[in-house]
């Protein structure tokens, strides 16, 4: 996300030359952090196997998840590398909230801690759709079970209209990014 926000500002200088789809900027970021993603997974499975967690069939589940995943980021960087052209210090505000996220969501913690605590706390943290990604290769990596099909296929229709969104954004601004850059 962070680095798809600045994806058109980084390119200035070859969209101010050379017409072509300004999205293609911008899957590039989102296959090439998938790629990244799939080489860690592979490195996953090596420190699964290390400490005896072991592999499992539910493996087979992961690139569905990464695909959910990718296609939310893309829906994001979509609307916020659009905006960050015309509001200078979107990119600083993107890390923020970003840092921000990743202590709002179970990366280093379980969602359950949270069961008995602070209803409001932990309503905000389960509908966060990263915790149903979290939770989806959390299941398939460490715990050998299926992923909840019902919140992935939450967060997948959720993708696709952040997707559909994000294009509309990107299309009705993207007609004056070579004047503001």
């Amino acid at each position: 996300v962070s680095q798809g926000t600045t994806a058109i500002k980084a390119n200035a200088g070859i969209l101010k030359k050379v017409y072509f789809p300004r999205e293609i900027l911008l899957l590039s970021q989102v296959c090439s952090g998938w790629v990244n993603f799939m080489i860690s997974c592979i490195i996953i499975l090596i420190f699964c196997l290390i400490f005896g967690v072991g592999i499992s069939v539910q493996l087979i589940a992961v690139p569905l998840i990464s695909l959910i995943e990718g296609l939310l980021i893309l829906g994001i960087i979509f609307i916020l590398s659009a905006v960050n052209v015309y509001v200078q210090d979107t990119e600083y505000i993107v890390q923020f909230i970003l840092n921000m996220l990743f202590y709002g969501t179970p990366v280093l913690y379980s969602l359950n801690q949270f069961s008995g605590a602070n209803q409001t706390l932990y309503s905000l943290i389960a509908y966060n759709p990263v915790t149903v990604l979290i939770d989806a290769y959390r299941d398939c990596f460490l715990y050998h079970v299926w992923p909840d099909w019902f919140a992935l296929g939450l967060v997948g229709l959720l993708s696709i209209a952040v997707i559909f969104i994000g294009r509309v954004v990107f299309h009705r601004l993207e007609k004056g990014f070579a004047e503001e850059l």
